[in-house]
């Protein structure tokens, strides 16, 4: 789908609206191991509609050998103040902020190998994924391509140890990319992965 961007159109509105071409994407990713509610190392957290960058305003990082159990989102109470993470999930710990949300995890450490029953994705690649309808979260993806299979896609990911999951569709998809050393306006963006 192209784009043009009116006057009266934002920048960072012009872009979402380039985002919304990747409607019959699907995202990949490696499935989360058993009591695990999100991928051992997940960069980012959906949580009800909101997405958390794991890490984000906080000291905990995400790390490969540890992955989130429970977690619950804390709103801002009176004055902006929150309850602590203790007092809303015990034994939790605050993995992320957000616009004054902050996400609270019981965290677990990552089996060296996970197998489960659950159905997942293989094939050419060496690693499994689990498929979710939908896409990644706006402006979340690291690395962009024009690879529109499944396979190459996956090829990508599973070759970048930072990867912990993709989207990808068979359309010709792009985007504007204007604050960039080399500015385009067609970014190749097929395939997205993201930490």
């Amino acid at each position: 789908m192209m784009f043009s961007k009116p006057s009266a159109m934002t920048l960072a509105a012009w872009a979402a609206a380039a985002l919304q071409g990747v409607s019959a994407a699907r995202v990949y990713t490696h499935q989360a191991p058993a009591g695990c509610e999100f991928v051992c190392g997940a960069g980012f957290a959906v949580v009800g509609n909101i997405t958390f960058n794991i890490g984000e305003a906080v000291d905990f990082k995400a790390s490969d050998d540890v992955c989130l159990a429970t977690c619950e989102v804390v709103m801002p109470g009176s004055f902006g103040f929150h309850k602590s993470c203790q007092d809303v999930l015990p034994g939790s710990t605050k993995v992320s902020k957000n616009a004054g949300k902050k996400l609270c995890c019981i965290t677990r450490t990552c089996p060296t190998t996970a197998t489960t029953s659950t159905p997942a994705v293989s094939g050419m690649t060496g690693k499994d994924f689990t498929c979710e309808d939908g896409q990644g979260p706006a402006f979340a993806s690291y690395r962009h391509t024009g690879d529109n299979s499944f396979e190459a896609c996956a090829a990508l990911c599973d070759e970048d140890s930072e990867c912990k999951s993709f989207d990808f569709t068979e359309a010709n998809s792009s985007h504007p990319e204007l604050l960039s050393l080399t500015p385009t306006l067609q970014k190749k963006d097929s395939c997205r992965l993201y930490k």
